[in-house]
């Protein structure tokens, strides 16, 4: 099979090209937070429907402002009173109120209503002191959302903003993109399912678990099998055929390298995937493989957990993100200074885990290294480039 390294951002926009957003689902909008919506949604009425009062207080007629305009005093005699939800229709007319509360609405002849501490209250009557304006403490039908008006967009997160929106305008059900199942493959003979007593020469399957954890972050259907497989083509291919048949993409962890029981790419060839790249120019992660079949994209990762975490934060989640139907699904990076330097860097590119700190008043990127704890403002992810890695040096940042 023919090799094929490229870098980073072209294998992510070669997997991204090869993956489609899964299909939607209709769900409660109640139990919609953080689902991608699956279409452009508009509201069906104005928000509110009718004009109410901002505020409690007094409704007055535009004849009553006039006067006050001119700095005249008003006094008002209080016709009735409206409370939210009242749906009663009372006439309103100069030299008379009606005391109304908040999100009230407001009887026809209303030009303006009144604070209730703006004003003095002398038996069944109001004085009103201060000069007003019309439309004052008064919300009109659709200043909030007007009928027609976009509320959720395709391709867009749904937070608590937007449900609120959502349910203002009367919606109960949307349509989300579904969670995408992610089929997960472990591979190496000498991996053992934490829970079992460990064998001389074998050690804890960690992996699955920290793929697992990142994948429910990253808003995906995690799925995986019995446990790692052991280091036979036929045993791994019947895996990842069954995480094809399951799945709308494939995880394959380990076996990524080129030694004598590193077999992913032979067990591509095996089953027929078409091969997009057996490497990527950054480490870690220079033996990672992204191959298609069916339709579906079969990623390989280094089994090393610090590296797999790393690419799973730079690599896969932009390709999850286009397959959950986010809109905006590329990485975001920005220029950030080195707190301290990153030994061994000036010969290739590479991924390393930082912390967001505070220095002299200034944000910089900490790298962290093996064993350090996370104390900083933020976890990131650096992106240094060759020739780089000096305390000072500008690099690219992402924060997780």
């Amino acid at each position: 099979m023919r090799q094929k390294t490229v870098s980073l951002e072209a294998a992510i926009a070669m997997c991204c090209e090869e993956t489609s957003p899964v299909g939607v689902e209709k769900i409660k909008v109640e139990s919609s937070v953080g689902r991608i919506c699956g279409q452009d949604i508009f509201s069906p009425v104005d928000v509110p429907g009718f004009v109410r009062s901002r505020v409690d207080g007094y409704a007055v007629t535009r004849v009553d402002l006039e006067k006050s305009a001119k700095g005249e005093d008003l006094r008002l005699q209080v016709e009735d009173a409206i409370a939210a939800g009242n749906d009663r229709d009372i006439a309103l007319t100069p030299g008379k109120c009606v005391k109304v509360m908040t999100g009230a609405a407001l009887p026809q002849e209303a030009a303006a209503v009144v604070k209730q501490e703006d004003v003095q209250v002398d038996s069944e009557r109001v004085i009103v002191g201060k000069g007003i304006s019309h439309g004052e403490n008064m919300e009109t039908a659709g200043s909030i959302i007007a009928e027609g008006e976009k509320i959720a967009g395709k391709g867009q997160v749904i937070g608590p903003e937007e449900i609120e929106r959502l349910s203002s305008a009367g919606c109960v059900e949307i349509a989300a993109y579904r969670p995408p199942r992610v089929y997960i493959v472990n591979t190496g003979s000498e991996l053992v399912l934490p829970g079992n007593l460990l064998k001389k020469g074998e050690i804890y399957l960690s992996n699955r678990g920290l793929l697992i954890s990142k994948l429910y972050s990253a808003g995906c259907k995690p799925l995986t099998g019995k446990g790692a497989v052991e280091d036979d083509i036929a045993v791994i291919s019947a895996a990842i055929e069954e995480g094809l048949e399951l799945s709308d993409m494939v995880i394959v962890s380990g076996g990524s390298s080129y030694g004598d029981y590193d077999m992913v790419l032979s067990v591509l060839e095996n089953i027929n995937a078409d091969l997009l790249f057996t490497g990527i120019e950054i480490r870690p992660g220079s033996t990672s493989k992204a191959a298609v079949k069916n339709g579906r994209l079969i990623i390989n990762l280094p089994g090393n957990p610090r590296g797999g975490e790393l690419l799973f934060d730079v690599l896969l989640l932009p390709i999850i993100n286009r397959l959950k139907g986010l809109k905006e699904y590329e990485n975001r990076w920005f220029d950030i200074k080195l707190g301290r330097p990153v030994p061994g860097t000036a010969a290739s590119r590479i991924l390393c885990q930082a912390e967001l700190v505070e220095e002299d008043a200034v944000l910089a990127a900490r790298p962290l290294f093996k064993k350090e704890p996370f104390t900083g403002i933020k976890k990131m992810v650096l992106d240094i480039k060759k020739g780089q890695g000096n305390k000072g040096d500008i690099v690219k940042g992402m924060i997780l």
